[in-house]
C-alpha cells in the first residue's frame, strides 16, 4: 500500500494543577466484577520470549493448566487510562537528553579564563582524505583530536549538498612551516572503514558573540559520554578515538581546544541554543529531556514532600521517587485479581516480527510544535511532548510479518509464540477499599471507557499484554456487577451498587461534577480506544518506505535538509505524527521531494575583525587585546577582536596610525601563543 497508519500515537498532556482526594462522608469497600473478551490475538508468555528459534514453543501463561491473564497485566495498562484520563503524573524514568539528526557546522570550543565561560569560534574545516596524512611522521602514530598542527590546503575534490567543506588537506605538520596556517586536528571512527566521515583539521575563523549555555556543554558531554560506551561495545570502532575526544573536553578550562559540529537557534528570549555533537555524522543532543518536559508541566511523579497526590497515585498508591525527593510509598486502595477463562480456551502460534525499544530520538513523532509544525527541536519556542503513548486497535489482527526473516539478518529477533485465540472469555475482579464515591465512578468510567452507562453494543477496547504496536492484545472489558460492602451494626452486609445510585453520580444532561466533566482529553481517548477507529485492510505498521521495509529509511527521507545555507541548520520534517483526534491517520511510504518551510533562524553575530596590515611593532605597556597572525599569503596581520571595551575610537585605525596594544602573537618558536606588550602601526 501506499499509505500507512503508525502504530501509536498520543495522549496529549495538561499542566497539572493542585489536586485534593474527594472528600466524602461515606468511603466505599467492595469489588467490581468484570468480564474480558479478546478481540485480536493476546499474548501474555509464561517467561522470557525466546527468538531466533523457529521450534521454540514460548508458551502462555497458565494457572492450574489453563490459560489465565495475571492480575500486574491488568493493572498496569487500566492505570495507564486512568493516568491519561485524570491528568495524573507521569513516572517516567527517561532521563536520555533529546537528541537529533541534521545539518552541522564546523566550529572551534574554547574556555575563556578571564571571562570565565565557554566560547565558540567559526571555523573552516579542511578534510584529510590523503590516508598517509593521518599519521605524524615524527612519533609513528595517528593524529588524534586537540592536536594542533600546521597545515597547506587544497581545493575539495567532493561536491555534497550536505558536506560542510572548505577544502582538503595537503599537507600536516606539527610544526609552523612556510605558507602553513594553525589549526586543530579531529579524529573520528571511519564507519568500518568507509571514508565518508574523514578526519579534518579545523582552521579557527571569527569568535561568537553569544555566550554558550552551560546547559549546551553538559549535553556534549552526555553525547561524548554515548560515544565512548558504544565505542567500548560495538566491534569495528576504535574506543581511543572516543576516549581522546573525551580527554580534550575534560581538559577544556586547562587550556585545550576541541574541534566541534554545532547546529544552533535562537530562543524566544533573544538568546541562543548551541547544539553540539563529535562528528558531521552524529546526532546533535539538546540539553533536554523527557523528564525536563514533564516537570515543567507539573506532572512529574508524586512524593509526599510535594503536596497532594494525583488521582492516580491517590487510587493505585506508588512506591520509590526520584533522586532528591523522598524515598516513600503509599499502599493502593484496589487491587486486580487474575482473569481466569469462563470456558476452554482456544489457542494459536503467532509470528512476531522484530520488536526494538522506542526511538524517542524520532523528534517528529515523540514531541510536537503547532506552531513550527514542520521544523522545531526541544528548544524551539512551543516544543512539548506528544502525550502519552498508546496504540491502535488492529481489526485485522496481529501483524504476519515475512516469513522469509527466518533467512535473513534478523532472524535472532524472531520469534513464534502462543496467543489465546480471538473471542476467547474471562472473568475477574478488582477489589476496592476505602474510596470515595467519585474515584469509584471513575474507575468503573476508565474500566469499561464509559460504556457501563451506554445502550448498546460496547465499541471501546483496551490494549494488555506484547506485541502491542503488531496488533495483539486488544481486549473488550465489561463490568457485570459492582457490590458494597457496608458494616452495619458490627455486621458486615453486601448490596448491589444500583443503576439509581450510579446515575445520581454520574448525571446525565450536563450536571456539574459528572464523570465526563472531571475527565481530560475524553475525544482523544474515545477516538483511540475505538476498535474500529483504523479501517480494516489499512496497513497499520511501523514507518516503512516498503511493507517490511527499513524503518531507518523512511525516517532519513521524511528529514529535510536541502538547503546549503548556513543559517538552517535545524532539520526540516516533511510530514510530522497526526495527532489522535485528526481525521486522516494516514502516512505516506513515499517521501516527495519537497521543501518543507524551516523555521527562520538567524545566525548568531560574530565579532567583526578589525585588521591591518603591521609595519612596525615596538615595545608598549597599554593591555589593550589583538592578534597577530599570518594571513595566508605571506603577510603578518593584526586583528582587532572588537571585544575589548576600552577602544573607544575606531577611527583611529587608519593609514599610518601608531596604537598601543597587548597582542598575541602566534605563533611563537614553540608554536604556542605568547603574550607581547607592544605599539603597532599600519599601512
Amino acid at each position: 500500500m501506499s499509505e500507512f497508519v503508525n502504530p501509536y500515537t498520543f495522549i496529549p498532556l495538561k499542566k497539572r494543577t493542585t489536586f485534593a482526594p474527594a472528600h466524602e462522608n461515606e468511603l466505599l469497600t467492595g469489588v467490581i466484577r468484570c468480564r474480558l473478551t479478546t478481540k485480536t490475538p493476546l499474548i501474555i508468555p509464561d517467561g522470557q520470549i525466546v527468538t531466533g528459534d523457529p521450534e521454540a514453543e514460548n508458551p502462555f501463561f497458565r494457572i492450574g493448566g489453563k490459560p489465565a491473564i495475571p492480575g500486574s497485566s491488568l493493572r498496569g495498562p487500566i492505570r495507564s487510562m486512568y493516568e491519561a484520563l485524570t491528568d495524573s503524573c507521569m513516572r517516567t524514568n527517561d532521563d536520555v537528553l533529546s537528541s537529533a539528526g541534521g545539518k552541522k557546522l564546523p566550529g572551534l570550543l574554547r574556555w575563556d579564563a578571564q571571562r570565565e565561560e565557554y566560547v565558540l569560534y567559526t571555523a573552516k574545516r579542511y578534510r584529510v582524505v590523503n590516508k598517509r596524512l593521518r599519521n605524524n611522521p615524527s612519533i609513528h602514530a595517528p593524529w588524534v583530536t586537540g592536536d594542533e598542527v600546521y597545515i597547506t590546503t587544497g581545493p575539495e575534490k567532493r561536491n555534497s549538498r550536505f558536506m560542510v567543506s572548505s577544502g582538503v588537506v595537503e599537507s600536516v605538520s606539527e610544526r609552523p612551516t612556510k605558507d602553513a596556517i594553525p589549526g586543530f586536528y579531529i579524529r573520528v571512527n571511519q564507519m568500518s572503514g568507509k571514508t565518508a566521515n574523514s578526519p579534518s583539521v579545523f582552521v579557527e575563523d571569527q569568535q561568537i558573540e553569544q555566550r554558550v549555555p552551560e546547559c549546551s556543554i553538559k549535553s556534549l558531554g552526555e553525547s561524548i559520554r554515548i560515544f565512548v560506551n558504544n565505542s567500548a561495545e560495538n566491534e569495528g570502532q576504535d574506543a581511543s578515538i572516543a576516549q581522546n575526544y573525551k580527554h580534550i573536553y575534560d581538559n577544556l578550562k586547562q587550556g585545550a581546544v576541541l574541534p566541534v559540529w554545532y547546529a544552533y537557534e535562537k530562543l524566544v528570549d533573544g538568546t541562543y541554543a548551541f547544539h553540539f555533537a563529535w562528528s558531521e555524522l552524529s546526532r546533535n543532543v539538546y540539553p533536554k529531556s523527557a523528564k525536563d518536559f514533564v516537570r515543567e508541566l507539573g506532572l512529574q511523579s508524586c512524593s509526599k514532600d510535594r503536596g497532594p497526590l494525583c488521582p492516580a497515585c491517590e487510587l493505585f498508591g506508588y512506591t520509590g521517587q526520584e533522586a532528591g525527593h523522598t524515598l516513600d510509598n503509599k499502599a493502593g486502595k484496589v487491587r486486580f485479581g487474575d482473569a481466569l477463562p469462563v470456558e476452554e480456551v482456544s489457542t494459536q502460534r503467532v509470528f512476531l516480527s522484530p520488536l526494538m525499544e522506542p526511538k524517542t530520538h524520532a523528534t517528529e513523532f515523540y514531541l510536537r510544535n503547532d506552531r513550527y509544525r514542520q521544523s522545531f527541536t526541544p528548544m524551539t519556542e512551543g516544543t512539548e511532548l506528544s502525550g502519552r503513548k498508546v496504540y491502535w486497535h488492529h481489526q485485522d489482527g496481529v501483524h504476519k510479518g515475512n516469513l522469509a526473516e527466518w533467512s535473513g539478518e534478523r532472524k535472532d529477533f524472531l520469534a513464534y509464540v502462543e496467543a489465546v485465540s480471538p473471542g476467547a472469555v474471562f472473568n475477574f475482579e478488582v477489589f476496592f477499599d476505602r474510596v470515595s464515591k467519585q474515584e469509584l465512578n471513575e474507575l468503573v468510567y476508565v474500566l469499561t471507557l464509559g460504556e457501563y452507562w451506554q445502550d448498546g453494543e460496547p465499541a471501546h477496547c483496551h490494549k494488555i499484554g506484547h506485541a502491542k504496536p503488531l496488533g495483539a492484545g486488544s481486549v473488550l472489558i465489561e463490568v457485570d456487577q459492582v457490590t458494597l460492602r457496608k458494616a452495619e451494626g458490627g455486621i458486615y452486609r453486601v448490596t448491589p451498587w444500583g443503576a439509581e445510585e450510579r446515575l445520581s453520580s454520574v448525571g446525565k444532561g450536563g450536571q456539574a461534577g459528572t464523570v465526563e466533566q472531571r475527565l481530560s482529553h475524553l475525544d482523544a481517548v474515545m477516538r483511540v480506544t475505538a476498535f474500529d477507529a483504523i479501517d480494516a485492510g489499512v496497513d497499520i505498521d511501523y514507518p516503512r518506505k516498503v511493507t517490511d521495509g527499513d524503518i531507518f529509511a523512511w525516517f532519513t527521507g521524511n528529514h529535510d535538509q536541502s538547503s546549503n545555507k548556513s543559517s538552517e541548520t535545524i532539520v526540516g520534517y516533511r510530514k510530522v505524527l497526526p495527532k489522535a483526534v485528526d481525521p486522516s491517520q494516514t502516512l505516506p511510504r513515499a517521501i516527495n521531494r519537497y521543501r518543507s518551510t524551516l523555521l527562520d533562524v538567524d545566525p548568531p553575530a560574530v565579532i567583526k575583525l578589525n585588521t591591518g596590515i603591521i609595519t612596525e611593532v615596538k615595545q608598549g605597556t597599554s593591555g589593550l587585546h589583538g592578534w597577530i597572525k599570518p594571513d595566508g599569503g605571506g603577510r603578518t596581520v593584526f586583528y582587532h577582536t572588537g571585544e575589548n571595551q576600552h577602544v573607544k575610537d575606531l577611527g583611529a585605525f587608519v593609514k599610518g596610525a601608531k596604537i598601543s596594544y597587548q597582542i598575541k602573537v602566534v605563533p611563537d618558536k614553540k608554536g604556542k601563543p605568547s603574550d607581547h606588550a607592544v605599539d603597532i602601526s599600519f599601512l
